[in-house]
């Protein structure tokens, strides 16, 4: 059955060449193409679908460097979303002056065609395949894409949100992985790939924190404490020597949390970040106990989220949030402070 020209098609071509892309002259490669097919505005329901793909020099047509077999590729459509995905098997087809087949891949621009069910899906996306390294030794090999045995070479700077990265793998602003241990393992069974570094660098903040809801007018930069009648949850710290101190709310004087551990829908979930080691600015009444220099130690005052210097060595033990990095002589403002709770 020929799809009528309500068809439309959201797809991208991710690259998994099964040839040696960029080594010479490849007969053959495969690309993993992905995509969702509708019909008069719902899911495409019509069990499977055959694709013809060509790949194309100029996203005006230009000329063939690539095509599939006669037969195509059969694909299996999700009848509810539509969704599919195929993996292609494209054969060089064309020759240069010297009579030597062209890449499939070379650095240069290409541009997928692909036809479903005899019908042409325009525009024709642009197409940019990884370099590829497979003659070099596991340790030498720097990133790998999930799915496949597809290594890019060592060296390479993957940059996410940038065109310019300076380091390896380059993400400005936020980073979320869905669930992983301290190996950066990935315990989703659908996925499962792991992530290694020897250094890992994060210029996003500089203290690790955990989210909690905290009953009180909470601010950042205010010390909290366990709150032994909501399960999970913090109140602002508001005894002297508190033993419950739990650490300082994150974000005050534009220092924000470097990381954040948490899991959404649990316990272990919440509104505010608290900080659990680390720099951060945290408010001190410093007429609570006297003038606060760098070194002190610090615990909980009377005074709601304030933080006062520990004199009392006796009372201090489980108390101690951690040892102030800047001085306060009277009043109350904020300190940085190291939170080293003890």
């Amino acid at each position: 059955m020929t799809l009528p020209r309500t068809l439309v098609t959201a797809a991208g071509a991710l690259l998994a060449a099964a040839g040696t892309a960029f080594a010479g002259a490849e007969a053959s490669t495969t690309i993993t193409y992905q995509g969702y097919l509708q019909e008069e505005g719902a899911p495409y329901d019509g069990g499977t679908a055959t694709l013809h793909a060509m790949v194309l020099t100029a996203p005006s047509g230009g000329f063939a460097v690539a095509t599939t077999g006669s037969n195509g590729t059969v694909v299996d459509v999700d009848p509810r979303t539509g969704f599919f995905t195929a993996e292609i098997a494209l054969n060089a087809t064309a020759y240069d002056a010297n009579n030597d087949l062209i890449p499939i891949f070379n650095g240069q621009d290409r541009y997928l065609r692909i036809t479903v069910n005899g019908e042409t899906l325009e525009p024709f996306p642009r197409i940019n395949p990884a370099p590829i390294a497979r003659d070099v030794v596991d340790s030498a090999k720097a990133w790998r894409t999930s799915g496949s045995d597809t290594w890019l070479a060592a060296g390479t700077r993957l940059g996410i949100g940038t065109s310019n990265p300076t380091h390896n793998l380059d993400v400005p602003g936020n980073t979320r992985f869905g669930s992983v241990n301290t190996d950066f393992l990935f315990t989703d069974a659908m996925l499962a790939p792991q992530i290694s570094t020897g250094i890992l660098e994060i210029t996003g903040g500089s203290d690790i924190a955990e989210p909690f809801n905290v009953a009180g007018d909470a601010e950042p930069g205010m010390v909290v404490s366990i709150d032994p009648e909501r399960l999970g949850e913090m109140r602002l710290s508001s005894t002297a020597y508190d033993s419950r101190v739990a650490g300082v709310i994150s974000g005050a004087g534009g220092v924000n949390p470097g990381l954040t551990l948490t899991q959404e829908g649990t316990v272990a979930d919440g509104e505010h970040p608290v900080a659990l080691s680390g720099r951060v600015w945290c408010y001190v009444d410093a007429d609570a106990a006297g003038p606060v220099a760098a070194g002190d130690l610090l615990t909980t005052s009377p005074t709601p989220g304030h933080a006062m210097k520990a004199t009392d060595r006796d009372r201090a033990p489980g108390a101690v949030i951690g040892k102030a990095m800047s001085s306060l002589e009277e009043g109350r403002g904020l300190v940085l402070v190291l939170v080293n709770l003890q």
